[in-house]
């Protein structure tokens, strides 16, 4: 349980560890960043936390062992990733063009994220099972 607590305190932590690092190289690239408020806004906090919801569901109704909730956890937050990045700095590049995102737009592009990571998991921990050590 001690184990599973860790896992997700790091799955949180990578979270704000990731939208906050997107949102830096956006602003060091385009001296802009995606959210209006600047890097104070609370968005950020909303979409780190969003962005842990499906490893938190994942830890809290699982019970395999150690390394194979370690395993998927690893390929989850690597591959979504790889796609949250570029989709951040994305956004940075558009409001920085002048084209400006209102509050229904975060919100749909957060809603899409989270679908991702959550199909990203499902997917890591469907190829995970059928692992065997």
């Amino acid at each position: 349980m001690k184990s599973n607590r860790i896992l997700l305190f790091a799955s949180i932590m990578t979270s704000f560890i990731i939208v906050y690092l997107a949102a830096l190289l956006g602003f060091v690239w385009f001296e802009q960043y995606s959210m209006p408020e600047g890097i104070t806004d609370l968005n950020y906090v909303v979409l780190s936390i969003a962005l842990s919801v499906p490893c938190i569901v994942y830890l809290l109704m699982n019970n395999k062992r150690e390394i194979s909730l370690i395993s998927t956890l690893i390929k989850t937050e690597f591959i979504s990733y790889l796609v949250i990045i570029p989709v951040l700095l994305g956004l940075t590049f558009e409001i920085s063009q002048g084209r400006v995102m209102g509050q229904e737009g975060i919100i749909a592009m957060i809603s899409v994220l989270i679908a991702f990571k959550a199909i990203t998991m499902f997917i890591a921990n469907f190829f995970q099972s059928n692992h065997r050590y």
